[in-house]
C-alpha cells in the first residue's frame, strides 16, 4: 500500500523458524484521520461475494457482504497473492484490525 481507492496498508511476512514457509498477513484498521478509509467502512451497503468467477467463486453461492469490505479486499488481493507467491509460502495466517480485519476475514 497504500492502495489507489482506499488507501489501504498492509504487510505480507514469511517467518523466520528453519525451515517454515509460513507467513503472516496483518492488514491495517480505519485510520479516522484519512476519508478513503472510512469511505470504505461508510459503504455498507451489500454486494454479492464473491465477485470473481470461477471454480474458487462456488463455495459461496449466493453469499453477500459490505460493498466497502469487498471492494478493499479486492484492492489488495493481487498484490496479497503475489507477494505470498514470491515469499513462497505454504502456510498463511490473516489478521487484520477494523478494516483490516474485515478483510482478514474475506480473505
Amino acid at each position: 500500500g497504500p492502495t489507489p481507492v482506499y488507501n489501504l496498508h498492509g504487510f505480507v511476512a514469511r517467518l523466520r523458524h528453519e525451515g517454515s514457509s509460513s507467513c503472516v498477513v496483518a492488514i491495517a484498521g480505519t485510520s479516522f484521520y484519512n476519508w478513503r478509509n472510512i469511505r470504505a467502512d461508510l459503504e455498507f451497503w451489500r454486494t454479492k461475494w464473491p465477485t470473481w468467477s470461477g471454480s474458487c467463486a462456488d463455495w459461496c453461492y449466493g453469499c453477500e457482504v459490505m460493498k466497502g469490505f469487498a471492494s478493499s479486499y479486492q484492492e489488495l488481493r493481487d498484490e496479497i497473492f503475489a507477494s505470498l507467491e514470491q515469499l513462497k509460502c505454504s502456510a498463511v495466517t490473516f489478521t487484520g484490525h477494523s478494516l483490516g480485519g474485515s478483510i482478514a476475514v474475506l480473505a
